[in-house]
């Protein structure tokens, strides 16, 4: 994800926390949907550990914790490109509503 200014920014020059929270909700997703699990969100919780600077490129990568019938739960690290510092860690659990295929 390109962190752009117009579209990401915050008042204080960097990119918006909610920003990085979709980023990592739909890397949680794709996870999920690997396993050929839809699911509807039940809980999010993003621990930020420095800024990610406007103008700087960020990936989200997932892991699965718990791979169940009903619910799957997932967390995901949000980096920069090119230093892989971490940005940021989430956490989320996901009730499973149907499959893909």
């Amino acid at each position: 994800m390109n962190l752009e200014k117009k579209i990401h920014g915050n008042a204080h020059e960097n990119a918006h926390g909610g920003a990085l929270l979709s980023l990592a909700d739909t890397a949680m997703g794709a996870g999920c949907a690997f396993f050929n699990k839809k699911v509807v969100t039940l809980n999010l919780q993003m621990t930020y550990f420095a800024p990610a600077v406007l103008g700087t490129e960020i990936y989200a990568k997932s892991t699965v914790l718990h791979n169940g019938n009903r619910t799957i739960g997932l967390e995901a690290d949000i980096r920069e490109r090119g230093s892989d510092k971490l940005i940021a860690k989430a956490t989320g659990s996901f009730f499973v509503i149907g499959e893909w295929m």
